[in-house]
């Protein structure tokens, strides 16, 4: 999502380090990752590296969104990664 200017006004900036939301999304796909493996069915795939410079571990300028407000990557970019490890999305597609 996007916040506003006054809900943007209010987040503590220490939170908005890139260590601390890096450390976030770590934590999230682990617990994930962890949900995941205990169900046979489920796999958890990690595009991390994909999406991530390696100098910098910032998100590659091809996944950030115009918008500076936004914390999520674009999905229109990642889909092209999704259809690389997924092979049951990329059958679905005509090309």
């Amino acid at each position: 999502g996007v916040l506003s200017e006054a809900q943007a006004a209010r987040v503590d900036l220490a939170d908005c380090s890139l260590a601390a939301r890096q450390g976030r999304t770590r934590a999230f796909n682990a617990a994930l990752r962890a949900a995941c493996a205990e169900h046979a069915a489920v796999d958890f795939v990690d595009i991390c590296d994909e999406l991530l410079d390696p100098a910098t571990l910032q998100l590659r300028p091809a996944y950030l969104d115009i918008s500076t407000c936004n914390i999520h990557v674009v999905w229109e970019t990642t889909i092209l990664l999704w259809l690389q490890r997924l092979p049951w999305l990329r059958e679905r597609t005509d090309s």
